[in-house]
């Protein structure tokens, strides 16, 4: 099933969501593109990243409309392995706004790319199958956003498109039976935070991000970001006729997601640049959740709906760290894990940003905190 919540809004690539200080464009988790906490982002330019991840799940429950399928039953787990890339084009905004001095506006667009391949054990319901199915899936999402920040709190708003194409191997009725599908999803998220000083020795003056000094901060800053949000996310795969005939009908996947996530970030000037190791928690609640898969009658088999549970709560933690240089985060790397009742996901990504502008220098040193004391 091709879900953009794993893509976006992080049950995928690679693990928790993770939402900017200063935004990346609303990018969020989409492989970490500026990390959890960057700096002076609102200037226009360009993000790339790449990102790869495994998923093990141990099997989700299934029943069925047609009450074929034993209560309590489960589907066979799966091993996926994931990697892809994108882009992030952000512009300028903040000239819109009537009061610019504590006030940040970015707009982005992300186009991003993701390729995953999937393999399905055995379980109860499959004996005598020691690999039930497996799956190639390839998936182009487009995402539109913007980013708005006043003094030390932030919000961010993005909606994202997207489109698969799927190769299916079915091994349950004719081993090796083969077909091909496509999906379209779209996802809408919605964040809000703030960042707080728990402690600064770098002289910078105490707002967040407006005018830095003409001059690179010395000492270091500890930092924490604390944010919130709201998803909905909608999928559905079409139906298709296998190489023997079977015919499939169609996935459909929604939910929502209501999520917290924590980051502590220590920032360490050097020089011309910054280091920014940084370390994170999430905690993420699907409602709403809904998963059905109809089968349509066939010569020897009803029509029936076949209805998937999962585990709704999952928890998280990440960390990496970002190279900060003037007027903007140049690399970033980070490392995660999360995880539920059923799975579990792990992954690693690496970003780097192209500046269109960036401040002369002796005007702006790029290296901000929040609070500064």
């Amino acid at each position: 099933m091709n879900d953009p919540y794993r893509w976006l809004l992080g049950k995928g690539i690679p693990g928790p969501n993770a939402d900017d200080v200063e935004g990346t464009a609303g990018l969020d988790n989409l492989y970490y593109l500026g990390g959890p906490f960057t700096f002076s982002m609102y200037n226009s330019g360009v993000d790339a990243g790449a990102g790869i991840y495994g998923t093990h799940n141990s099997g989700y429950g299934v029943s069925d409309t047609a009450g074929t399928i034993a209560p309590g039953s489960v589907l066979p787990g799966f091993n996926s392995i994931a990697g892809g890339g994108g882009f992030n084009f952000a512009a300028e905004g903040t000239g819109l706004l009537n009061d610019v001095n504590n006030q940040r506006l970015l707009f982005g667009l992300t186009l991003d790319y993701g390729y995953e391949r999937t393999n399905y054990g055995t379980s109860a319901l499959t004996p005598g199958v020691s690999s039930a199915a497996s799956e190639r899936s390839n998936t182009e999402t487009l995402i539109g956003s913007v980013n708005y920040r006043i003094n030390t709190v932030y919000l961010s708003g993005l909606a994202a498109f997207d489109l698969s194409q799927l190769s299916i191997t079915n091994n349950l009725n004719t081993p090796g039976a083969q077909g091909n599908t496509n999906g379209l999803g779209y996802a809408f998220k919605g964040t809000i935070g703030n960042v707080f000083t728990l402690f600064n020795t770098t002289g910078v003056a105490p707002s967040i991000v407006t005018k830095a000094p003409p001059r690179t901060a010395g000492g270091y800053a500890v930092l924490l970001d604390v944010s919130g949000h709201y998803a909905y996310v909608s999928d559905r795969d079409n139906g298709f006729t296998d190489s023997t005939g079977f015919a499939y009908g169609t996935e459909q996947l929604s939910y929502s997601d209501v999520g917290l996530q924590a980051n502590l970030v220590t920032v360490i000037p050097n020089g011309r640049f910054a280091w920014a190791p940084y370390v994170g928690v999430t905690l993420d609640q699907q409602l709403g959740f809904s998963h059905t898969f109809a089968l349509p009658a066939q010569a020897l088999t009803p029509a029936d709906t076949l209805i998937f549970t999962q585990s709704n709560t999952f928890w998280g933690v990440h960390l990496g760290m970002n190279l900060l240089g003037l007027g903007t985060a140049k690399l970033g790397v980070q490392a995660s894990y999360q995880a539920s009742g059923d799975t579990q996901i792990f992954g690693g990504s690496v970003f780097f940003k192209i500046p269109l502008w960036e401040p002369p220098p002796g005007q702006d040193s790029g290296i901000r905190v929040a609070n500064g004391k």
